[in-house]
C-alpha cells in the first residue's frame, strides 16, 4: 500500500499503462498549487489516462510522448498551452475543432509517430488559430497522396510541416519559383526535433521551443519571396514618410517664423526656394508693416478667400487670407493664429523663445 499523497507515477517508470492522478502531478512537479504549474514533463511514464492535466489551467508546456494516451481532450482544457508533444502515442481521432478553436497560444503541436489515417484531422486543427510548427510524419495519413497539400491549405497559420518549412510556392496557386525560393528546397529544413528526455527541465524545455520558432522565422525571412518583398515596401515607405516630416517640420517653422517678422514689423528675409508667401517683400523695398501689406493685398487675386499654399501643392492645412490680414490689423498671438502647428526649434532659430523681436 503506497503512502497518502504519492502518486504511482515516478521518473523513470515504464511499467504498463496508468491512469494520471493529482498526487501525481503533485509528485512530479513539486507543486501543491496546480493553477500555478506551467510545465508537465511525463515522457516515458507509461500514461493512458490524462483526465487530471485539465485542472492546470496555466500550463504552458506539456511533454507527453512515448506513452499509451488516445484522448487529447483534456489537454485542451489549458487554454495558455504553448507547446504540446504528443508523439509516440496511440493517437487515432483529434478533438473537435471548436476544441482547438480556444487554444489560442498553441504554436507547437507534435504528433508524429501515432496511428492518425485520416485527412480530416487537418480540418480539425484548423481551428488553432496560432498553431505555426505540426509534425505528423511516422503516421498512416502521412503516406496519403497530397498529405502535406492538405495540411498547407486547411491551416493557414501553419509555417512549418515536419521539419520542412512551408515555401511560398505551396501556398500560392500556380506559383513557380527557382532555386532557394522553390518548394522542397534543402535550405528549407529545420534540423532534427530536440531531444527530450525525463530530466530536461522547465527552462531548457522553454529555450528549446523559442529556439524552434525563431529558427522557423529565420528561414522564412530568408527564402519567402512575398516576406522579402513586404519588407522591402516597407521600408521604402518608412523613408518616404521620414522626408515628408523632415519637409513638413521645416515649412512649418518658416511660415511660423515669417508670421512672427510680420506681427513685429520685423524686415523680412527672401523667400526660400520651392515656398510660396505673399508676405515676402521685393529686395528692393524694405518690408515695413505698410509694405508688406500691400504685398499681401496685390498678391490676393481672384476670391478674397484665397488660400496660401506651397508651390508643390502639399500643404498640411489651408490659412484663410482675410484671417491673416485681421490678425496682421489686430496684432493678435502667434499662437492663437497658429493653433496647434508642428514647429521645430532650431531650424532658423526658436521664435517662441526671443520675444525680444530680434532673430
Amino acid at each position: 500500500m503506497r503512502p497518502p499523497n504519492q502518486g504511482t507515477i515516478k521518473k523513470g517508470d515504464d511499467s504498463s499503462s496508468k491512469e494520471l492522478t493529482l498526487a501525481d502531478i503533485k509528485f512530479l512537479t513539486q507543486q501543491s498549487n496546480f493553477e500555478a504549474v506551467t510545465y508537465l514533463n511525463l515522457y516515458g511514464c507509461g500514461i493512458s489516462d490524462i483526465s487530471a492535466i485539465s485542472l492546470l489551467q496555466s500550463l504552458n508546456l506539456c511533454l507527453l510522448a512515448n506513452n499509451y494516451i488516445n484522448d487529447l481532450s483534456p489537454v485542451l482544457a489549458c487554454k495558455k498551452l504553448l507547446k504540446l508533444d504528443a508523439s509516440t502515442n496511440k493517437i487515432n481521432t483529434l478533438p473537435a475543432v471548436d476544441q482547438w478553436t480556444k487554444m489560442t497560444c498553441l504554436k507547437i503541436l507534435y504528433l508524429h509517430d501515432n496511428t492518425i489515417n485520416k485527412l480530416s484531422v487537418f480540418s480539425e486543427l484548423a481551428g488553432a488559430p496560432s498553431l505555426q510548427i505540426l509534425t505528423m510524419f511516422d503516421t498512416p495519413v502521412s503516406l496519403t497522396k497530397h498529405y502535406r497539400h492538405h495540411a498547407v491549405n486547411s491551416i493557414w497559420s501553419l509555417k512549418c510541416l515536419d521539419q520542412l518549412v512551408i515555401s511560398d510556392e505551396e501556398v500560392i496557386e500556380d506559383a513557380k519559383f527557382k532555386d532557394k525560393f522553390c518548394a522542397y528546397h534543402p535550405a528549407l529544413r529545420i534540423g532534427q526535433l530536440p531531444y527530450i528526455t525525463k530530466e530536461l527541465g522547465e527552462k531548457e524545455a522553454l529555450i528549446q521551443c523559442l529556439k524552434t520558432l525563431k529558427l522557423v522565422e529565420g528561414v522564412l525571412r530568408r527564402h519567402s519571396p512575398v516576406i522579402i518583398i513586404q519588407r522591402a515596401w516597407r521600408i521604402r515607405m518608412v523613408v518616404r514618410r521620414q522626408a515628408e516630416l523632415r519637409e513638413l517640420r521645416h515649412w512649418a517653422a518658416v511660415c511660423i517664423q515669417r508670421y512672427w517678422r510680420l506681427v513685429h514689423n520685423i524686415p523680412q528675409k527672401p523667400c526660400t526656394a520651392g515656398i510660396y508667401s505673399p508676405l515676402t517683400a521685393p529686395p528692393s523695398e524694405p518690408a515695413t508693416s505698410e509694405s508688406t501689406k500691400r504685398a499681401l493685398r496685390s498678391s490676393v487675386t481672384g476670391s478674397p478667400h484665397q488660400d496660401y499654399i506651397r508651390s508643390d501643392g502639399k500643404t498640411p492645412f489651408r490659412i484663410s487670407s482675410d484671417r491673416l490680414l485681421e490678425n496682421v490689423n489686430a496684432k493678435t498671438s502667434t499662437t492663437n493664429f497658429w493653433g496647434a502647428v508642428p514647429f521645430t526649434a532650431g531650424l532658423e532659430g526658436n521664435v517662441f523663445a526671443k520675444r525680444s523681436g530680434k532673430l
